[in-house]
């Protein structure tokens, strides 16, 4: 069987209404997915998170890797 390690971003804010979490649409699946995807091997998971988050949101993270929980 084929191994395969991934990470997912549970991305939050709190604000007057109530908690926001991000989300992308998937047309294909036609929801709302998380942000995520499969680790290179020589990644970390915060390394990998930190490159999905760009990817598939075009948001660069400046938060350093202890941020990260």
């Amino acid at each position: 069987m084929r191994e395969s390690l991934g990470a997912l971003a549970l991305i939050r804010k709190e604000a007057e209404e109530g908690t926001l979490w991000l989300g992308r649409w998937n047309r294909h699946w036609r929801s709302y997915s998380l942000v995520g995807g499969h680790k290179h091997p020589q990644e970390t998971f915060g390394e990998c998170i930190i490159r999905e988050v760009g990817e598939e949101l075009g948001l660069f993270l400046t938060a350093t890797l202890q941020d990260i929980k």
